[in-house]
């Protein structure tokens, strides 16, 4: 006791747990971190911080009794490494991770008409689809990240399994009805694009085509041995391939 006059006083030790254990987030998820220390009882904890590529941070951790204390974080914007300590010990050094989650980066749209229209095929780096009943669409979307799946849903219900290639997704709609779609994905983590664009889908009529006498453009009375010309208009929207006079003798 007089050499060491000190080695009987127990020691003044706390052992510091803190949940989560390291966590993989979206960027701009609230962070919930708590603590639990036992042992020596602490009054206060510090929750430090080491965001990626900054200098370290401390934050006092509020406390709900019984050893327990929680800091909250409204929004995660980096990964980050973390640690709770008190006067008498800290618990281990963990770290959360921030991703962002799957968006489409470019949209492009082949449309092919129906082939009795006759028109050529139409390229557009938007998601709007303007088509006649009958049109086939090729969509390809280049996403942000690699993702493991993707689908596309049509009117928020129904939904068209998309071809996965690295970052590229790829499938085909064929028009029938106006309404909407929306592309959907989920990367590697599990993680999908948040509130998906809904890109509308219009349909364009096609116009029945029309036909018009215009010679003769009355009744006639005839001997029965005439040869009568007959002149006639008939039009489309898209184009006749053929016209037909139908008539009646007797």
């Amino acid at each position: 006791l007089i050499v060491h006059p000190f080695s009987h006083i127990p020691v003044r030790e706390s052992l510091i747990s803190v949940e989560p254990r390291g966590l993989t987030v979206l960027r701009g998820t609230p962070v919930e971190i708590k603590a639990k220390a036992s042992g020596n009882v602490l009054d206060q904890l510090t929750l430090s911080v080491w965001p990626e590529g900054r200098e370290k941070m401390s934050f006092s951790m509020e406390p709900e009794g019984d050893g327990k204390f929680v800091y909250r974080m409204a929004s995660a914007q980096g990964s980050f490494r973390y640690q709770a300590s008190g006067r008498y010990g800290a618990s281990s050094v963990y770290n959360i991770q921030v991703v962002d989650p799957p968006e489409i980066g470019r949209l492009r749209l082949t449309l092919i008409p129906p082939d009795y229209t006759r028109l050529p095929k139409v390229v557009k780096e938007e998601g709007s689809i303007e088509a006649l009943k009958g049109t086939m669409v090729n969509v390809e979307a280049l996403v942000t990240k690699q993702v493991l799946e993707g689908k596309m849903v049509l009117n928020r219900e129904n939904e068209l399994l998309l071809k996965v290639e690295g970052q590229r997704l790829k499938g085909t709609l064929l028009v029938f009805t106006p309404g909407t779609y929306s592309i959907r994905m989920k990367d590697a983590l599990g993680f999908e694009n948040p509130n998906p664009v809904q890109y509308p889908i219009y349909l364009i009529p096609d116009k029945h085509p029309e036909g018009e006498i215009l010679n003769p453009g009355s009744d006639l009375e005839i001997l029965g041995n005439e040869v009568l010309p007959i002149v006639y208009a008939a039009k489309d929207d898209f184009g006749m391939t053929s016209v037909r006079l139908s008539y009646q003798l007797g």
